[in-house]
Order: C-alpha cells, then sequence, then structure tokens
C-alpha cells in the first residue's frame, strides 16, 4: 500500500527520534551528565530563538501560501523575510551571548548563532513544499538532515570531539538540508515579491503562540540551572527529556500538515473534524507512554550506564507530558487554521506564566522531579483548554 504524502512527512520527522536517542546515549556516555547538561542548556537556548524566526512567518505564511497555492511571489516574500529575521536573531544572540552566559556557554551560544538564518530559510522551503503537496521532498530533506545528524554523533564520539563539535554537527545537518530543497525549488532570494505584505497582527499572534509554546517546553530545563542546580542533575533532566520525545514529536511534526489541511478545507465542519480527529491522534499516544513507564530504569541503565541513575526517575512524568503536550499542539494547529489565532496565543502566553511560577515555587523544594510532574500537570491542563476552545469555536462559526 502506498504511503499517503502526511504519513510520509510524519515518518521523516519521526526519524529525530532514534537519531535524537543516539545522540544522547553516544554523547551522553562520552561525556558525561556536566557537559551533556552544558549541550542541552546551550541548544535550548538557540532553539528556542530558531523557534521564534520559524514562529514569525510560519503559520501566517501557510495562511499565505494557502490561498493562492501557485503564485510565486507569497513564498519569494516569506524566503527573503525569514532569512532576513534569522541573520537579524544571529545578531541578537551573539551580541547578547556574553550578558547571557559565562564560557564555554557564551562561546557555545555564538556557534549556535550561525543556525538561526538557516533556520528561516529550511522553515521557508519545509513550508512551501507543504503547500505544494511535494510531500516527498519534504520527507527527504529531513531524512537527510536526519542522517547526517546521525552519522556527525558517530564522527564526534569516535574521535573523542566536544560540545563544540556536537553543535556544530546540527550545524552542518542544517546547511545540508537547505541546499537539497534548492534543487526541487527555485524559490528567490531576492526580489520577485511584488506587492506582498505580511498581515502584521496575524504575524504577531502567531509569533505569540509559537515563541510561547516553545518557551514552555524549555523552561523546565533553562530554570533548573537558573535557580541553581548543579549541571549534572541538568544533564540528566536533559536525557530523560529526550528519552520521553516521541509524543511531543508526532505533535509538532504534524502540526503544520494539520493546520494546511484546515486552512484548504471546504467548510469550517470539514476542519473541525480534522482537528478532533488530531486531537485523537496525539491522546492515543497515551497508552505507550504509560507502558514505557515500567520500563524506563532498564532502559535507561542498559542506554545510559551508572552516570545517569537519576534520570529513570525522570522519565514517566515527562513522557505523560508529552502526549498531552502533543494533544495541546494539534489542538491549537486546528485553531489556528480555523482562524482562532488570538485564542491560541492567550492560551501560549497563560501556560507559559502559570508555569514560570509554580516552576519557581516547586524546584527549589522537589528539584528536577519537581520539575518534570510540574510540566506535566501544564501541558494536561493546556490540553483540557484547547479541547474546550475547539469546542467552543462550533459556536463563535461566522463570528
Amino acid at each position: 500500500m502506498r504511503l499517503r504524502g502526511p504519513v510520509l512527512v510524519f515518518l521523516a520527522d519521526a526519524l529525530i527520534l532514534p537519531v535524537g536517542l543516539l545522540t544522547v546515549v553516544l554523547l551522553g556516555r562520552l561525556w558525561g551528565p556536566a557537559d551533556y547538561g552544558l549541550y542541552g542548556l546551550a541548544l535550548s537556548i538557540t532553539l528556542w530563538l530558531e523557534w521564534l524566526v520559524v514562529a514569525l512567518f510560519g503559520g501566517v505564511g501557510l495562511q499565505m501560501m494557502a490561498r493562492d497555492p501557485k503564485s510565486e511571489e507569497v513564498p519569494n516574500f516569506l524566503l527573503q523575510a525569514n532569512m532576513a529575521v534569522g541573520a537579524a536573531a544571529a545578531l541578537l544572540l551573539a551580541v547578547a551571548a556574553p550578558l547571557l552566559a559565562v564560557e564555554p556557554l557564551r562561546s557555545l551560544l555564538w556557534l549556535g548563532a550561525l543556525m538561526l538564518p538557516l533556520a528561516g530559510v529550511g522553515q521557508a522551503h519545509r513550508a512551501r513544499l507543504i503547500v505544494l503537496e511535494r510531500f516527498s521532498v519534504r520527507a527527504a530533506g529531513v531524512a537527510l538532515k536526519m542522517l547526517v545528524r546521525a552519522l556527525g554523533t558517530v564522527g564526534v564520539v569516535s574521535w573523542g570531539g566536544g560540545v563544540f563539535a556536537g553543535v556544530a554537527i546540527l550545524l552542518l545537518a542544517g546547511l545540508v538540508e537547505v541546499i537539497f530543497y534548492r534543487f526541487w525549488l527555485q524559490t528567490k532570494w531576492w526580489g520577485g515579491r511584488g506587492n506582498v505584505r505580511l498581515p502584521l497582527r496575524s504575524a504577531g499572534a502567531f509569533l505569540v503562540f509559537t515563541g510561547s509554546q516553545r518557551l514552555v517546553e524549555r523552561l523546565d530545563l533553562l530554570l533548573l540551572r537558573a535557580l541553581g542546580l548543579p549541571l549534572v542533575e541538568v544533564g540528566m533532566y536533559a536525557a530523560a527529556q529526550s528519552v520521553a520525545m516521541p509524543p511531543a514529536l508526532l505533535g509538532n511534526s504534524y502540526a503544520s500538515t494539520v493546520q494546511t489541511r484546515v486552512h484548504l478545507a471546504e467548510s469550517r465542519t470539514v476542519g473541525r473534524r480534522a482537528g478532533w480527529r488530531a486531537m485523537a491522534i496525539g491522546l492515543g499516544t497515551l497508552p505507550a507512554a504509560l507502558v514505557a513507564v515500567f520500563l524506563a530504569e532498564p532502559l535507561v541503565a542498559l542506554a545510559y550506564g551508572p552516570k545517569f541513575s537519576g534520570t529513570a526517575a525522570l522519565v514517566a512524568p515527562l513522557l505523560l507530558a508529552g502526549s498531552l503536550h502533543a494533544t495541546s499542539t494539534l489542538a491549537s494547529a486546528v485553531l489556528q487554521g480555523l482562524g482562532h489565532v488570538r485564542w491560541t496565543s492567550v492560551l501560549g502566553v497563560t501556560q507559559v506564566a502559570v508555569t514560570a511560577v509554580a516552576l519557581l515555587v516547586v524546584v527549589p523544594r522537589y528539584g528536577a522531579a519537581g520539575a518534570a510532574w510540574t510540566w506535566c500537570a501544564s501541558a494536561g491542563l493546556a490540553a483540557g483548554a484547547g479541547a474546550l476552545l475547539l469546542r467552543r469555536s462550533k459556536y463563535t462559526e461566522g463570528v
């Protein structure tokens, strides 16, 4: 049976799971929890800025291209805008790095800044391929990036590389993905934009939502270090996050496809049905998460060894949180597709504020375990709120 396009895209995005596990296992064993914690902190800061770059033109870009999929002016505009914003974010991080951290984290942030323009360009190409329904090319680009990351990780371990080499591999993988897409898309680096203008209100709402959503995903790890927990404990928490990756990965990878389908739906009723099906997919990961809880301790011991003995206790709440977060992400994608961008923005900001306050109260007393269960509760509340808002959208049709 031939795979349908969105399934193919999901399977390609799902490669981040084995590659991520390979990364954390090999690099964790090579470096130990302290250096892996440093690696996790550098990536958390860099990836949050990367997600902001992607968010500014992500959702609204899909809307703009979905209105006229054959237009060349809109994708030209989005590519150039993404590239410019990525370069500006890279400059901002480079300037702010000395204020945010001391060595060696400061130099890692300088290296990570180079990933931001590539992230913007890659996002523009991926969105264009989704709208054109060229799913196989989109999937192949992501698969190629994952292959480079996997081979690079093996190389780092084989040659005894340090944390800088680990971050450099991510930079190389992003560059290879962009080069691959350029063989299939002729989107212009300069000019050819016509009179296209970005709807600032919608773009701002998308930025607020995605920025807050991605921040809340990393808030627990960042606050663990900010509140004075040692890098060893931060590293074990980062390792547990990697093990708990699959459910959240499903939500993040399928969200853009669901949102585009809702944009192109023949009616709001059809769009809402797609939304409920998407949420069911997110909730469908809960049983697997519950089963994996019982296997966490032997798997962690087998994969990471005794250095990461504290990781197993964190896997259970983070796996459950990942499933609930996937459900929340998919609900928000559908709400955005239906035009309720402000709803999702308010939901995202509220979740960040509530989670931050809860972590500030819980972490000093309960440490990493408290942070994991706090994130689980936050994701559950967000999933419930997303379901209520999706139900509410039925009664606001035409408003």
